[in-house]
Order: structure tokens, then C-alpha cells, then sequence
């Protein structure tokens, strides 16, 4: 069967023992169920919610944080990423006109315009409220903006 989410930790297999199995490891609670017919039919519903986080202080995001979350920032703040996995998707986006900044893992870089910095390197935004950038986790190096709004620029 095909593959479930964009995770590689969501996937189901068949195996000609006739058995089914989903892993939905990553997925929260209220976001998925499953249920199972007499009749023979297993139903799941997974539904594309966007988990969404705000804040208006500094923040240690967790590796869970960084799974497909938004993240307002109501003021300035830093928002520090976990040591990256690959595959894991962030948005941080900025609801006033305040300066963001993204601090990667000491041991990671991030990739903007093409260019990587250098490990531990963030991004900052031009403080312009509606100012967002998503990343993805592309590799063990860092992550790799793959969207964004405003202008950011790379710490030196």
C-alpha cells in the first residue's frame, strides 16, 4: 500500500499472511482513529490538521514541535530548533512587526538563497509583521528553507 503522510514513519505494509499494519508513529491522538466494521472494512480518518504553536518569548522548540507545526511569534523572539531530523517540516511565522530569528542546533546549518551558513548560524527576519520561513530538515547536516516571506539574511 501506498505510503500515509509525508513522514517516513508512516507507511502500512501487507503481507500475503493476510495482516495489515499501520504505523502512525509521530501522528497525535485526537487526529487519527480507526475503526473496524463487521462487514470486513477498517476505516481511518486522518485528518490534516496543522498543529499550531505561539509565542512571544524565546523558545526551545522539541523535535515533535518540528513535525508539520506552525509557529506565531507575537514579538521578538528567537526560535531555537531541536538537532534536525530529516523530514521534519516547520513554518515560524511572524504576527506583528517584530524581528525573528531562527537558531538552528549548534551542530546544524541552514541553507537560505542556495547558501549554507554555518553550523549554529540562525536566520533573522526583517521585522515585518506577515514575515514567515519554512524549513525542512534535508539532511543530518541542517535544514533548508524551502519557503518564505520577507526578507531574511544569514548571521555572518
Amino acid at each position: 500500500m501506498p505510503e500515509i503522510g509525508g513522514f517516513g514513519s508512516h507507511h502500512t505494509t501487507h503481507e500475503s499472511g493476510g495482516s495489515d499494519e499501520i504505523d502512525l508513529t509521530g501522528l497525535t491522538a485526537p487526529l487519527h482513529h480507526k475503526t473496524h466494521e463487521y462487514g470486513g472494512t477498517d476505516e481511518m480518518n486522518l485528518a490534516g490538521y496543522v498543529p499550531v504553536l505561539s509565542f512571544a518569548i524565546d523558545t526551545l522548540l522539541t523535535a515533535a514541535q518540528v513535525r508539520g507545526q506552525l509557529v506565531l511569534l507575537t514579538a521578538t523572539a528567537t526560535i531555537t530548533l531541536p538537532a534536525v531530523t530529516v523530514g521534519a517540516v516547520v513554518t515560524i511565522y511572524s504576527t506583528t512587526a517584530a524581528a525573528v530569528m531562527v537558531d538552528p542546533n549548534v551542530n546544524d546549518r541552514i541553507v537560505l538563497d542556495g547558501v549554507a551558513g554555518g553550523d549554529g548560524k540562525k536566520i533573522t527576519s526583517a521585522s515585518g509583521a506577515g514575515d514567515y520561513v519554512t524549513l525542512i530538515g534535508d539532511s543530518a547536516d541542517g535544514w533548508t528553507v524551502i519557503g518564505r516571506s520577507g526578507t531574511w539574511t544569514m548571521e555572518s
